[in-house]
């Protein structure tokens, strides 16, 4: 909105903002971040409307943007302060860099709640772009510069050198930062119903709490055979190359298992499976952050189970840890923080080699963003980061990839039948700038209660992608040691998981028979000799991934 000089309201971002107070202790958060998203997007729109050349241009500020006393809960509701000069008088294309500049500025500002201070080198545009938006992103604020945003900041920065042609600019701002922004201040993930019955039962969401999972329990006839063809090739993968290791090719097996964490609902304390995986070692620990007991691991939803149970079956040499988050699919907002508690523990005291988070939320977290960070960063000592995954999220064609599926150090995975179709009640559109992995996550088979139960969704294609990549980390160790440690990190995991996978449109299906060409030596009664084959196509796909042959 704009208003003449007259009419502006009394109070001023910068003073909602709390700008001016350098107390960052006594300051909790002036303007909550789903608020602080709506605002940048609001003003990202502004900017690509303010780009037509028939606009007047304006330097962005905080001082300049205002709010009515009536409107100061709503931040999608700024006033904008500017003199509205005639087409004519308004700055030429070439005084873009102050523009763009300002509102890297600005967008900082809103988000850390301080200054840039002057050192930053915006206000006289000293350094290459390059250096002013590496600057900009290690700055120190009250609060933490979510990641998303540093790439915004940058594609703003990144405007001073853009081609000045009106059709470039406009494409550059809605590509690079309208649309993430969107991305960032997306509906809530809810999972879309497959039939009329459903619909009807579809509630919207209340506004203190977070929808964690994306799951169905439904009949898709046409998907249970595909899906029960795959985990037969993954059955007879693993048992060749991951469980017949040590004897087939001399080398003796090595006792540290592939450790596992389960950020979920917990785990159940029935069935045979359970009860197996507990005495042969493959369960080491629970640990529970949704009750006063932390003792109290048990799954009393379900959601939990069905992925620890995927993971024991696909991993025969990992072991897996479990932390309950959650006696539900929905936690509230203040509930999230036990996320992030979990993910730290998984991390500094089970020291965890891959963690699973089979839900997908609306917007960034902070405190989880700050505890994934921890875990995805290289240990010094060890020289390995833990290995993320996380759920893109199933709420169809019309939505966005969920978070923290979106952040560049976590492996998002999308849902697929057996034979790698994507359907679009399960899984969210392709991301341009990302890996677009898929798993099997359609027709899963599972227990529950003692019945046989069949789940679909992106939480149930996540524990398979992590039974691929355990069972590789393992192939590895036995094979690679001297390079196992290289394979610790989302992009040389992601560079594997591409060799490992089958192109289905735009997306990544993932089944590591593939290299091997499964099943050929069968007809030729030659099982060593097929295993022998398979072996150096998978060293091959490991040096490429790790050393970059």
């Amino acid at each position: 909105m704009f208003s003449s000089s007259k009419d502006i309201p009394v109070t001023s971002l910068a003073k909602i903002a709390q700008l001016d107070i350098c107390d960052a202790v006594t300051i909790a958060t002036p303007i909550p971040e789903e608020d602080r998203t709506d605002l940048l997007l609001t003003l990202a729109l502004a900017m690509l409307y303010l780009s037509e050349e028939s606009c007047p241009r304006l330097i962005w500020s905080s001082d300049n943007i205002f709010f009515g006393n009536d409107d100061r809960s709503n931040m999608s509701r700024p006033y904008l302060s500017s003199l509205l000069l005639p087409p004519q008088s308004s700055p030429s294309p070439s005084s873009e860099l102050p523009y763009s500049l300002s509102f890297a500025q600005l967008l900082w500002e809103i988000e850390t709640g301080s200054r840039v201070p002057e050192a930053a080198g915006l206000k006289d545009q000293s350094g290459t772009p390059s250096t002013l938006s590496q600057t900009m992103s290690t700055l120190k604020g009250k609060r933490e510069l979510r990641q998303e945003l540093k790439q915004i900041i940058g594609a703003c920065i990144a405007m001073t050198n853009l081609d000045q042609d009106h059709d470039t600019r406009c494409d550059f701002i809605y590509h690079k930062i309208v649309l993430p922004l969107e991305q960032m201040a997306r509906p809530p993930q809810v999972s879309r119903p497959v039939d009329g019955r459903q619909q009807a039962a579809t509630q919207y969401l209340k506004p203190d709490t977070i929808v964690l999972y994306d799951e169905c329990e439904i009949s898709l006839p046409d998907a249970n055979g595909p899906a029960d063809t795959f985990t037969k090739n993954l059955k007879e993968f693993t048992s060749v190359h991951i469980l017949g290791n040590g004897q087939n090719n001399g080398i003796p097996i090595i006792p540290d298992r592939i450790k596992v964490a389960i950020i979920d609902s917990g785990i159940t304390d029935r069935g045979v499976w359970r009860q197996n995986a507990e005495t042969d070692g493959r369960f080491a620990e629970g640990r529970s952050w949704a009750g006063p007991d932390p003792d109290n691991f048990l799954d009393t939803y379900g959601h939990g189970t069905h992925v620890a149970y995927q993971i024991i079956f696909g991993a025969p040499k990992a072991t897996i840890y479990v932390a309950k988050i959650a006696d539900g699919k929905e936690i509230s907002k203040d509930g999230a923080s036990a996320i992030a508690k979990a993910i730290n523990y998984a991390v500094d005291v089970w020291k965890v080699d891959i963690i699973s988070l089979s839900f997908g939320l609306r917007r960034e977290n902070e405190c989880i963003a700050r505890a994934i960070s921890n875990a995805t960063q290289k240990n010094p000592v060890t020289g390995k980061s833990t290995l993320v995954f996380a759920a893109a999220g199933n709420d169809g064609i019309h939505e966005y990839r969920a978070w923290p599926a979106r952040r560049q150090d976590v492996i998002g995975i999308h849902a697929a039948d057996g034979r790698g179709n994507l359907i679009s009640n399960f899984s969210p559109p392709p991301m341009d700038d990302r890996d677009n992995f898929a798993a099997l996550g359609i027709g899963t088979k599972s227990t529950w209660k003692g019945c046989n139960v069949r789940k679909s969704g992106t939480s149930f294609a996540v524990p398979m992608a992590v039974a691929i990549a355990a069972n590789m980390l393992e192939f590895t160790k036995q094979h690679m040691p001297e390079d196992e440690k290289l394979l610790y990190s989302a992009a040389k995991m992601k560079s594997l998981l591409r060799s490992l996978s089958m192109r289905k449109g735009e997306y990544n299906f993932l089944m590591p028979w593939k290299i091997c060409n499964i099943p050929p030596c069968d007809q030729q009664g030659c099982p060593e000799r097929h295993c022998t084959h398979c072996v150096r196509r998978l060293r091959l796909a490991l040096e490429s991934a790790i050393l970059g042959r």
